[in-house]
């Protein structure tokens, strides 16, 4: 298993939450009153799609700055993303938008 000192930057960063969500479902495991695991459980996936949206954003706004820094029509971001071309129109769409695409 890696240790944190194995990582850095954006690795260290995904190493802790994964380590965290780890150590949140060993508390609701281990939780005696089940009506309370069930409810932190709920909670839990609250806040992980609530994560998985922003990182959604995140990814589209970093698809959007290398069309504008680049100067790529969605066609061009599209192939050099391996995307298609709806899902790359998508993802600018959704930058432009502050707001997370479907399955970005």
């Amino acid at each position: 298993m890696m240790e944190p000192s194995d990582v850095v930057g954006l690795d260290a960063a995904l190493f802790a939450l994964r380590r965290a969500y780890q150590e949140a479902v060993r508390q609701m495991r281990a939780e005696p009153e089940l009506r309370t695991a069930y409810e932190g459980a709920t909670r839990l996936a609250e806040q992980i799609r609530a994560l998985a949206d922003e990182a959604a954003l995140v990814r589209a706004e970093a698809a959007l700055r290398i069309q504008t820094t680049e100067g790529l029509s969605i066609s061009a971001l599209a192939e050099q993303l391996g995307l298609s071309k709806a899902r790359a129109g998508q993802l600018a769409r959704a930058a432009r938008r502050g707001q997370p695409s479907e399955s970005a």
